[in-house]
């Protein structure tokens, strides 16, 4: 098994003639917090999309946990991703949206004792498991989404 978790070797994404990512290289050992910072159009949003598998690279290698990322369907039971925009379902309370995805996926929780109480206490959310989640401003709603990859046993 590899000691990175994620290992990206001259990675390039292209729009039509923009280069959006020009040869970008780095790696990410497990357990290590890694950010990307850069200015609007320095190809950030455009790098975590090649890495959660939305967008495909125009050349570079990208492996998670020492898959390739060709490999779409492993690499994507290891990573959960959290979108600038968020895509929530019109009638869908927080109760129904943890619910739901844990019934999609199969979802193994981390912690079998750890409630939804517990959870949103423990990342300070509201408990307000029967309002719609469209309703929550963005901050919030992204809040809930992302709390979803800490409950679940996603590796990145």
């Amino acid at each position: 098994m590899s000691e990175l978790a994620v290992d990206v070797d001259g990675l390039c994404v292209m729009y039509g003639s923009i280069k959006a990512v020009d040869g970008l290289s780095f790696k990410i050992k497990r357990g290590e917090i890694y950010g990307l910072l850069g200015p609007n159009g320095a190809g950030k949003s455009s790098t975590l999309k090649v890495l959660a598998g939305i967008l495909e690279p125009s050349y570079g290698k990208v492996e998670i946990f020492g898959k390739p990322i060709s490999e779409e369907v492993e690499v994507k039971k290891l990573i959960g991703y959290v979108p600038e925009e968020t895509v929530l379902l019109e009638s869908i309370t927080p109760r129904e949206f943890f619910e739901f995805h844990r019934f999609c996926e199969r979802l193994k929780w981390r912690s079998q004792s750890l409630g939804f109480q517990s959870l949103f206490r423990l990342l300070s959310l509201p408990n307000i498991l029967t309002l719609l989640l469209p309703r929550f401003p963005w901050e919030l709603s992204a809040k809930y989404q992302l709390s979803l990859l800490f409950y679940t046993s996603r590796r990145l």
